[in-house]
């Protein structure tokens, strides 16, 4: 598992694959294991597509098993469950991770899961369990995601996405991540449509999404080693959403910024 990650307050497709996959270019972890703990601060708007912003503590946890013949396991508090492995440039390897869902109202707590009360009226989407598939050459890949179960959307992700790691110097190293992301109509209507039922209820108009491009995301990120085992880490991205997605009426913002910076301790 790379050691720098999106801070991120939805656990997108972008996130998934950063958080599990390591280019050629990043150095890889020793064998056996190794992990971080640490917390972070994270800016960001309420939902995808909301006019309103939270910032909350967030915390920077992972867990990483590497061997030698048989790949890794990555245990990941934002990202989920997932092994990995690599042959020469090609890497591969599935996951499993979380979709929190949305809330009608703002949640509570230290890291709440999206929401906000102008979406009163529009009901809650459930989290549910995601499955996920991911293949790459280098620093570039794709992804596939999927809810299972019927708690949640029942969608389906896909994730075009690429990754950029330049050290600086000896402690520092910056990386550009980017991504662009498809979703199925189950997906793109559960977080973006509304129907007759939410129309009444919300006061937002009618609108059915067809499946297509969903979002672009893009991210600078950089970390900073104090000491072999002590690091400080900063990211700025931007979300722009696309397609059917932009034109929804519960959108106000189809651009979202995103800004994170934290300290971790690594062994």
């Amino acid at each position: 598992m790379t050691s720098l990650q999106q801070f991120r307050i939805t656990l997108t497709a972008a996130l998934l694959a950063y958080g599990c996959s390591a280019s050629a270019q990043e150095s890889a972890p020793p064998l056996g294991l190794s992990g971080q703990v640490g917390v972070a601060a994270v800016s960001t708007s309420t939902y995808l597509g909301s006019p309103n912003r939270v910032t909350v503590p967030a915390p920077d946890l992972g867990l990483s098993y590497r061997t030698r013949d048989w790949g890794h396991i990555d245990l990941d508090g934002r990202s989920g469950l997932s092994w990995n492995a690599e042959v020469g440039a090609f890497w591969g390897g599935v996951l499993l991770g979380v979709d929190p869902g949305r809330k009608e109202r703002k949640p509570s707590g230290g890291f709440p899961v999206p929401g906000d009360a102008r979406l009163k009226g529009m009901g809650d989407i459930r989290s549910s369990a995601q499955v996920g598939a991911m293949a790459g050459y280098g620093p570039v890949g794709v992804m596939v995601l999927k809810s299972v179960g019927s708690r949640g959307s029942e969608g389906a992700q896909f994730s075009l996405l690429t990754r950029h790691a330049m050290p600086v110097g000896d402690r520092l190293t910056v990386t550009l991540d980017a991504s662009a992301t498809w979703a199925d109509r189950k997906m793109m209507q559960a977080y973006f449509g509304v129907t007759p039922t939410q129309s009444a209820s919300s006061g937002f108009a009618a609108y059915a999404p067809k499946s297509g491009l969903e979002k672009a995301d893009l991210a600078l990120g950089a970390e900073y080693k104090i000491t072999d085992h002590w690091t400080v880490k900063g990211n700025i991205g931007a979300t722009r959403l696309l397609g059917d997605a932009r034109h929804s009426p519960i959108v106000s913002k189809p651009t979202v910024a995103t800004v994170g910076a934290g300290v971790a301790y690594q062994f």
